[in-house]
């Protein structure tokens, strides 16, 4: 009796929905309807997030210390909703902002002040509340300025330099970056000094004796080398001031002709070699100790572009070693490299000088801080490019102790 009335309704509710075929059209379109929604909602939804791409408009490839620096950064390819950016400076801070898409696109903005100088690695994530969308990074170079002050004094003693500099990124040293300090005096002969800065510095004070007097141009620029990858120098901050320096007049004594003293001989090279392996110029850590240091005149004459002289000599625990090359052809690019290497062959140099511009002078100045003393080292003369005529050069080496 329960099934006979159980399809009595049924094929009462049957009867019904034929002799109203109006209302049976109006509810088949409603559920077609309903259908056919979902399935272009899903299908634009999964294409949308499937095709989404990031675009950096700034920061660009570098941006300036201690200044608010705008980031932004544009989606496109979105769904219809909110979403979230957020860009992570060097693994530890984290900007975010919010945005609601529109036609697809959604454009992030932030502000950020770098307190510090040097290359900072910056991830950016998108993500739509409950997954990442899409992931990127960038490399930013940060960059600022020197302060140079300094002593206007005669030739006959030294103008002391004080450079002031922003704080230099800490995480540098830890993924090979090397911080050098290079300032250029400006005067007749072109001298400069390149000194190693440790992060946390920010002052570096130094001296340097004019020959001659005049009013000159004091440059200085800190310089950023990554030595695992082998990058060239980013410059990250530059600074000028001009010194004035009066010059010594001797008169001479009435009655007397002296005779000028005849200019000091300097020895050759004996530039025999092209690696550490065929034994270099051995120069004793004794002779290379004094305020004109060791002198030789050098050639790559027989040297093909791309080959080297090496000289060696020791170090122990606080030298200051500094060498340069001088008195080059004006077509001549030479450069210096300097080797921590008790065995033969090594090829990490721990500095060195290439500025790659013909005719210049190259100077290294190294801090050996090792507290092993009587570390063999190698100095390296690298012929970038040979010169048409002249070959020759002046190495000069010298040694400063550490002070007892």
């Amino acid at each position: 009796m329960k099934n006979s009335t159980h399809n009595l309704a049924t094929h009462t509710r049957q009867r019904r929905l034929l002799a109203h075929p109006t209302a049976l059209i109006f509810t088949l379109t409603g559920i077609g309807l309903g259908l056919l929604f979902w399935i272009v909602l899903s299908s634009a939804s999964a294409q949308s997030l499937a095709n989404v791409t990031l675009n950096w408009v700034s920061p660009g490839t570098s941006a300036t210390v201690n200044t608010p620096v705008p980031f932004e950064v544009g989606a496109t390819g979105l769904a219809d909703g909110t979403f979230t950016h957020a860009w992570t400076i060097d693994g530890t801070t984290t900007l975010t902002d919010t945005a609601t898409a529109a036609d697809g696109a959604a454009t992030f903005t932030q502000t950020y002040t770098f307190g510090e100088l040097g290359r900072f690695i910056i991830a950016s994530k998108l993500t739509d509340g409950t997954k990442i969308l899409t992931t990127t990074f960038r490399q930013v170079l940060v960059t600022g300025t020197l302060d140079i002050t300094r002593t206007a004094v005669s030739t006959a003693e030294p103008t002391t330099f004080v450079v002031t500099m922003p704080e230099l990124r800490a995480a540098g040293a830890s993924e090979g970056a090397v911080y050098n300090l290079v300032i250029e005096y400006g005067d007749a002969i072109d001298s400069f000094e390149r000194l190693r800065i440790l992060t946390g510095t920010t002052t570096m004070t130094t001296t340097h004796q004019y020959l001659i007097g005049g009013t000159f141009e004091v440059t200085a620029r800190i310089e950023l080398i990554d030595i695992y990858n082998d990058y060239d120098a980013d410059v990250l901050a530059t600074g000028s001031v001009q010194t004035v320096v009066t010059q010594q007049i001797y008169m001479p004594i009435i009655g007397t002709d002296p005779e000028p003293p005849a200019p000091p001989v300097i020895p050759e090279c004996e530039d025999i070699n092209n690696s550490t392996a065929q034994a270099p110029k051995y120069i004793p850590r004794t002779e290379l100790i004094g305020t004109e240091g060791w002198r030789c005149r050098g050639t790559l004459a027989d040297r093909d572009v791309g080959r080297s002289n090496y000289y060696s000599t020791q170090l122990n625990s606080g030298d200051i070693l500094v060498f340069s090359i001088s008195e080059l052809a004006a077509d001549a690019d030479y450069d210096l490299y300097l080797y921590d290497n008790n065995t033969p062959g090594n090829t990490t140099s721990v500095a060195r000088s290439v500025t790659r511009e013909q005719g210049t002078t190259e100077s290294v100045s190294y801090l050996y801080e090792d507290t092993i003393n009587d570390r063999l080292h190698y100095i390296r003369v690298l012929q970038y490019t040979r010169s048409a005529s002249q070959h020759s050069y002046l190495l000069t080496i010298k040694i400063s102790p550490a002070t007892p």
